[in-house]
């Protein structure tokens, strides 16, 4: 989880490295975040094509529950901490996208030829949000 968090740096910026999803994203997460397969825009696509970016302030992860695995698929519960702030093809901030928040998100986890990588994610509760 920690090296997606860092990777989100070089992902959603100019000049969008989405490369580095390839190697920590399989599946729904990978279609959702890097590329598209089913004629939607992932969010890196949707980005670069809108001129958009995110810059990452704290990014962390507080704590790590319910760790569970069943042969090449695991799940875990992660309180993550993350500022971000989404800015237009302007330049200017897009403050509804933008803030500091403490998610309690869920990711599923596949084993992909020897290396673990996120297949799903999502938030079951929004614990802070400012």
């Amino acid at each position: 989880m920690e090296r997606w968090l860092k990777a989100k740096r070089d992902i959603f910026v100019p000049s969008y490295q989405t490369y580095l999803g390839e190697e920590l994203l399989t599946g729904k997460a990978y279609n959702d975040k890097i590329k598209s397969s089913d004629g939607q825009e992932s969010s890196s696509e949707w980005l670069a094509n809108n001129g958009a970016y995110y810059i990452y302030g704290v990014q962390r992860i507080d704590s790590v529950n319910n760790f569970t695995t069943s042969g090449d698929q695991a799940t875990v519960d992660v309180v993550v901490t993350e500022e971000r702030t989404l800015y237009n093809s302007q330049g200017k901030i897009d403050r509804k996208n933008s803030g500091l928040s403490t998610l309690l998100v869920r990711y599923n986890l596949e084993n992909d030829e020897g290396t673990w990588k996120i297949a799903n994610s999502r938030t079951l509760k929004n614990l802070v949000r400012r």
